[in-house]
């Protein structure tokens, strides 16, 4: 137990709680201003399409299930043969979930941080940055053989169980072996997802999004219809530009070499991850789902600041 205690101190691959609890500070300094893209998303108490009675009436819209049937549109519905329901505005904060990817792919880096150390920096600043907006916070966690879950509350004391499951997770990675059906887990998240949410959510999924299947994208599309989604897809440079020099790398299973010197090999790893990164945005963007993009060697916070245009 002493041997893997001061394992865990390495800074930059694994964690302890005070590690998490110090963003509670930083996120006090993370303000988002009103011409932001993503203040609508992450203000906190902002007005946001809930219902309501005797508030302004804003727009009809398909009913969804958990609907009041009060405020069904019994104009609309008659004339389209489908129950729509009257949508106000109202000033109301949004329940937060953070899921938060721990798989075996985010242990990797080649500098400063872990990717699922990063992972964990973001999940601290974000949560302590809702709930300091008095915004209800929960999580998801995701490990390959196993998802935890903390329903969202408005209490210090379940925003600091979250984070100790996600310090946990982290902690766990360097023993765990890679799953090959790693994607079942992740369907797996969505699927409870839905049945934790049903809409007028925050939810931010932090990952780098590597092994997701179509089907795990759609899922996530599907959540942005009636809820706000932000990304956050964690990155570590060498993914995307290699060393000029001959490197090994393993993934636990099997190890390749790559001649780092060789200009058409670089150029192919880089366009590569270039463009699967580009598609990969351009097609939330196009669902109007924002996506920061966060490498594992800067300050986080600069890099969200950075990206805010503050």
């Amino acid at each position: 137990m002493k041997e893997k205690s001061n394992i865990n101190k390495i800074e930059g691959v694994f964690l302890e709680i005070d590690d998490l609890i110090k963003y509670s500070f930083i996120a006090r300094n993370i303000h988002l201003r009103k011409s932001s893209k993503v203040n609508s998303i992450m203000a906190g108490r902002h007005a946001s399409k809930l219902r309501g009675r005797g508030m302004d009436f804003e727009e009809s819209r398909a009913y969804v299930n958990g609907d009041d049937i009060r405020n069904i549109d019994w104009r609309v519905t008659a004339r389209l043969q489908k129950t729509y329901s009257k949508v106000f505005q109202e000033e109301k904060e949004h329940p937060a979930v953070i899921v938060t990817d721990l798989s075996k792919s985010m242990f990797f880096g080649s500098k400063k941080n872990m990717k699922s150390v990063c992972a964990s920096q973001i999940t601290a600043l974000m949560a302590y940055k809702l709930s300091g907006d008095g915004d209800r916070v929960g999580g998801i966690v995701i490990k390959d053989n196993d998802v935890e879950m903390v329903k969202p509350k408005r209490d210090k004391k379940s925003l600091l169980h979250f984070l100790g499951k996600v310090v946990e997770a982290n902690n766990e990675l360097a023993e765990i072996e890679l799953e090959k059906s790693l994607k079942d887990s992740k369907v797996k998240v969505f699927e409870q997802l839905h049945n934790l949410i049903s809409h007028d959510y925050t939810v931010l999924i932090i990952s780098d999004f590597k092994r997701y299947d179509p089907i795990v994208i759609q899922r996530l599309l599907d959540l942005s219809v009636h809820n706000d989604i932000i990304v956050f897809k964690v990155y570590d440079e060498l993914e995307k530009s290699i060393p000029e020099e001959q490197i090994s790398l393993s993934d636990g299973e099997s190890q390749i070499e790559i001649n780092g010197k060789d200009k058409k090999t670089i150029k192919s790893i880089k366009e590569n991850f270039e463009n699967k990164q580009n598609k990969f945005i351009n097609e939330l963007n196009s669902y109007k789902i924002p996506v920061f993009l966060i490498n594992t060697e800067s300050p986080i916070e600069e890099q969200i600041r950075t990206q805010l245009g503050l």
